[in-house]
């Protein structure tokens, strides 16, 4: 296993009634190696090389995104359960909450976006802030569209939430 670090995230339909885990409709990521958008039949295989590859995979909110790929694509079931057991899946969204805990005495849900945990950093997060947020409840409308036909706004807005993990 190598150093490797690989920061991931998923884009979904809208949660809704009887829809608490939406259907995926990307997976991106970012590490040393490169970074990209993947969709469809494309999305299993490269989650299960992204953890091969990796010593350890970050993601905000990773309960939803590996929830997503659980109910989505089941070839990735025991790698999920391999990773979680052994450590190698790091939650910058429970890391921020433990350190809103530990400084503010809250560890609310309230302002524990990627935004705000980015934000805290010290990282300019304007593409996570505002008009964007119209980007990222309109996903479902490219579900089974070929990324090189996406918008190129929503291929940065999907790349971008990788870049903020980093």
């Amino acid at each position: 296993m190598s150093d490797l670090v690989t920061f991931f995230d998923t884009e979904t339909t809208l949660i809704g009634p009887g829809n608490i885990i939406p259907t995926i409709v990307c997976l991106q990521y970012k590490n040393a190696k490169g970074e990209g958008v993947v969709v469809g039949a494309d999305i299993a295989p490269t989650f299960l090389r992204l953890l091969s590859d990796s010593k350890l995979i970050v993601a905000h909110n990773s309960s939803f995104d590996l929830s997503v790929l659980w109910k989505h694509c089941p070839e990735t079931r025991d790698a999920i359960w391999d990773a979680l057991d052994s450590g190698k899946v790091y939650d910058t969204y429970i890391a921020y909450r433990l350190y809103k805990l530990s400084t503010q005495g809250s560890g609310t849900h309230k302002g524990s976006s990627l935004a705000d945990c980015a934000e805290m950093a010290g990282v300019d997060v304007s593409g996570l802030r505002g008009d964007k947020k119209s980007i990222r409840m309109t996903y479902g409308e490219l579900l089974g569209v070929p990324v090189r036909n996406w918008p190129s706004d929503h291929y940065r807005y999907a790349l971008m939430d990788c870049m903020y993990l980093e």
